[in-house]
């Protein structure tokens, strides 16, 4: 497995990945639109030409927000999310940040083990934040070393 930047190539594969694993799905004009944002990174992890799962963050400032992470469902628990959220990091150190952020559904189990795994501290609750269905959102936080 591989890690590299998204690009035109890999962005159907991102969509369909997207399409099967975000229940707020972006569409395809979005996630084009973020290629050609300098604020925006996102990463695709691959096997040859397939992609397994990607990861998405923009930065503010001296803060990271991740946007996405979305691994298909035949390759989890192979380490493709750790990859990925660990590029992010690396990503997010090379831009200056000194924080990065994130919200998941208070449902996603397996997102939050990964993100407590890694590191990531809750430091909030968005009461309602996410829509269909209505759900709680938490907040992680994960200060960068320097």
């Amino acid at each position: 497995m591989i890690i590299v930047p998204m690009d035109e190539k890999t962005l159907p594969q991102v969509y369909d990945i997207e399409q099967a694993c975000i229940e707020e799905a972006w569409s395809f004009a979005e996630l084009t639109k973020v290629l050609s944002y300098d604020n925006y990174s996102y990463f695709v992890a691959c096997e040859g030409d397939t992609v397994l799962g990607y990861a998405g963050a923009y930065y503010a400032l001296d803060e990271a927000n991740v946007t996405n992470i979305a691994v298909l469902g035949e390759y989890r628990k192979r380490g493709v999310a750790t990859a990925l959220l660990r590029q992010l990091c690396d990503e997010a150190k090379k831009r200056a940040a000194r924080n990065i952020f994130l919200e998941v559904r208070a449902s996603n189990s397996q997102a939050i083990a990964l993100y407590e795994r890694f590191g990531f501290q809750r430091i909030g609750v968005r009461k309602g934040f996410y829509s269909g269905p209505r759900e709680d959102g938490f907040l992680y936080s994960y200060l960068l070393d320097k």
